[in-house]
């Protein structure tokens, strides 16, 4: 959450607000918008990620192939 919020202040957090609120807005300033958009993408999984190897091991305590049945799998594709 502190990282969100210091990205914020930064040139890279006010680019990625940029992309986010009008892209060609962004692009007529000068950035990139397909670089922040991929970066975008790439820190939102990397924190998905986290959250969920965090919620795996604090949660769950340990994984086995045969807590993920097929039914949970598709319910979590749903979920998405």
């Amino acid at each position: 959450a502190l990282f969100m919020l210091n990205l914020r202040r930064t040139s890279l957090g006010r680019a990625l607000a940029a992309v986010r609120e009008k892209d060609y807005a962004a692009e007529v300033i000068g950035v990139d918008t397909f670089r922040f958009k991929l970066l975008a993408f790439w820190v939102s999984s990397f924190i998905g990620g986290v959250v969920g190897a965090v919620l795996a091991v604090c949660y769950l305590r340990q994984i086995s192939p045969e807590q993920f049945h097929i039914e949970l799998s598709i319910q979590l594709v749903a979920m998405v």
